[in-house]
């Protein structure tokens, strides 16, 4: 049994393959930038994407584009800087400075010189998208919905704004829902009307019912996905946003198989389509998705091997789920999830004090879930 993090499969922290015990990884929005260093998984993590250079009927001519091609932002920074400093005033300089700041992590600097762009250019749809990218790197995910808005309006088929307006509204639509359920319940008895709790609920689900940030999110990445379809990371976000909406299982599978057939395999593509493929009940398919996990990044994971016990249980083979979640506790002793699963397992073969034992154990070790994991046990057959 695969236990999520607070009964919720949402969100990991990154982990040696940029995802751990059971949750979906996060959405990534597309910057102008260049591939992470191997092995970077930030939270945000930059997509494969083109190479920066002259742009519309503003070539850059003898400016040094090469340092940012290269991706080599801070050597780019200075040669823009010295650009501007001899007195250039153009939006490609400022827009390819701000490419540069935004490489480097100095995102407030970014925005300045996007802003600066567009205000010499307010036709140039690739500085409000990337004002929009910026915004979601410092978790400003509603005003970045206004500048990737603006720049889909200027520019329809750009799929990256597209990308990341799905990304911007989906958060907003998490921050909401994350503050109405940490509001404190009104106290009893009678609330006056203007009690600030009350009036803030009000106002947040106001908001919700206003405007379905859930579906728009899944309207944007559609149409990314519509304008170009053989991008992997496009069709990854929109079948990771379907599986953790609880949307349509069978959609969200058919776009995260399309991800993993347009790309190399891809811990984080195998993992969602593995999880989706279990929420559908269609075992044997995302037992054959593990074995591909196992290939091509070994078996020693926790989280894979107590995946594939749960497939197994389900499948009937018990003396292969028996191994899946010994090796499970090996390889993570203090995770809760292989014991719940043997905890099943041993019951439905009548070993009811091996059950119990593990029951304990699972209990112990998440005692906030423990009344859980007993009424999962008194489900079973």
């Amino acid at each position: 049994m695969v236990i999520p993090h607070d009964g919720l499969p949402l969100k990991p922290t990154p982990g040696s393959h940029g995802a751990p015990s059971g949750l979906l990884p996060p959405f990534a929005p597309l910057r102008d930038g260049y591939l992470p260093p191997p092995g970077d998984h930030r939270r945000h993590a930059r997509a494969p994407a083109e190479t920066v250079g002259p742009r519309g009927s503003h070539a850059l001519g003898a400016r040094p584009p090469p340092a940012l091609i290269l991706g080599e932002d801070a050597r780019a920074l200075k040669a823009f800087d010295a650009a501007i400093f001899r007195g250039g005033a153009d939006s490609d300089l400022f827009y390819h400075r701000g490419l540069a700041k935004e490489g480097l992590g100095d995102y407030a600097g970014a925005l300045v010189d996007f802003r600066r762009a567009v205000a010499l250019k307010p036709e140039d749809g690739n500085a409000h998208r990337n004002i929009g990218y910026v915004l979601l790197q410092v978790d400003r995910s509603e005003e970045a919905t206004v500048a990737l808005e603006e720049a889909i309006r200027l520019d329809p088929a750009d799929s990256k704004a597209w990308l990341n307006l799905g990304t911007a509204y989906a958060n907003v639509d998490e921050a909401v829902r994350k503050e109405l359920k940490e509001l404190r319940p009104p106290p009893a008895g009678q609330v006056p009307a203007d009690d600030p709790q009350l009036r803030r609920q009000r106002e947040l689900n106001d908001k919700l019912r206003e405007f379905d940030y859930r579906a728009h999110a899944l309207a944007a990445y559609r149409e990314a996905v519509r304008i170009e379809p053989g991008n992997a990371e496009y069709w990854y976000n929109l079948g990771t946003l379907l599986h953790e909406q609880r949307g349509d299982l069978a959609e969200a599978i058919d776009a995260l198989a399309r991800a993993a057939a347009l790309s190399a395999p891809d811990y984080r593509v195998l993992r969602n389509l593995a999880n989706a493929q279990q929420d559908a009940r269609r075992f044997r398919e995302a037992l054959e998705t593990t074995d591909k996990i196992a290939v091509t990044y070994g078996e020693q994971d926790a989280w894979l091997l107590e995946l594939r016990g749960s497939l197994q249980v389900e499948l009937g083979d018990l003396p292969s789920a028996e191994r899946s979640y010994l090796l499970a506790v090996e390889a993570d002793p203090d995770g809760a999830g292989p014991h719940v699963g043997l905890a099943i397992l041993y019951k439905r073969q009548k070993l009811d004090v091996e059950s119990a034992t593990h029951l304990r154990t699972a209990q112990r070790l998440r005692p906030e879930l423990a009344h859980y994991f007993e009424m999962v046990l008194q489900h079973e057959p």
